[in-house]
């Protein structure tokens, strides 16, 4: 039974391999948009990230918190 849930995975694949590539615009828009989806998407993050305003609550004046709010 093991055998049929490695086996399963595999057949699909190669089923669905064979039914888009009989037709030249499904294969074209199951991978070539995609690919070209993430490369644009990947162009246009930016993960530089403006310095923001930070709130610190603290009901005691500990060390810890002194070390947080203090600038080094």
């Amino acid at each position: 039974m093991f055998d049929l849930f490695r086996a399963f995975p595999r057949a699909f694949f190669f089923k669905e391999l064979c039914t888009r590539s009989a037709d030249p615009s499904t294969l074209f828009f199951s991978l070539v948009i995609p690919l070209l989806q993430m490369v644009v998407h990947g162009l246009c993050i930016d993960n530089q990230h403006p310095p923001g305003k930070s709130v610190v609550f603290q009901r005691r004046w500990a060390s810890l918190s002194r070390e947080l709010i203090e600038p080094p």
